[in-house]
């Protein structure tokens, strides 16, 4: 069927358009723990970051409320399941690449990801910086605010505050520019 290539197409496009960026988050979360361990991609898609993750030799497990992008991941071998209260097992690394700001209780989410980790468990965050000169300076024009698509803008601080609340202790915090390359 035309429609079907045509999509699966403009996802391998999208893939591969964030693959420099996947290296990078890769290389930070490499940083943080080397393989063995078993990082859990909260918000994985159709897991572009755990494909890349295992392929470093993580044992990998994604959560993805989007059944097609599930479907598309369970494509390449990936397990993803629909909800976090579905994972059963410890993890090592719990990443959240843009999705905790999606999340309408970002403390609970946290709190719950809190008791899947080991002992000496790694939760790496990214999320859009609502106190970016950008975002101050550009206000409702600003492209990451998106009132219709995320629950929270996230600041520093703020970030900082649900994170300790949630259990965690805060290693390194910080605000980056934008990258022109990716």
């Amino acid at each position: 069927n035309h429609d079907i290539f045509q999509q699966e197409t403009a996802a391998e496009m999208r893939r591969w358009s964030r693959m420099p960026e996947q290296i990078k988050l890769l290389r930070d979360v490499l940083a943080l723990r080397q393989p063995p361990a078993t990082i859990l991609d909260v918000g994985c898609d159709r897991a572009p970051f755990l494909d890349e993750a295992r392929r470093f030799g993580y044992t990998v497990v994604g959560v993805e409320p989007s059944e097609s992008a599930r479907k598309d991941a369970g494509k390449i071998g990936i397990s993803v399941v629909p909800h976090i209260d579905n994972i059963k097992q410890v993890v090592d690394i719990a990443v959240l690449w843009h999705s905790l700001e999606h999340t309408g209780d970002p403390l609970a989410m946290l709190q719950s990801l809190h008791t899947l980790l080991s002992s000496d468990g790694i939760i790496a965050i990214r999320v859009p910086d609502f106190g970016s000169l950008w975002s101050r300076l550009l206000k409702q024009r600003w492209i990451w605010f998106q009132p219709e698509n995320h629950c929270y803008h996230f600041t520093v601080q703020s970030l900082k505050n649900v994170v300790e609340r949630a259990g965690f202790d805060v290693i390194t915090i910080r605000s980056q520019r934008p990258s022109n390359g990716l």
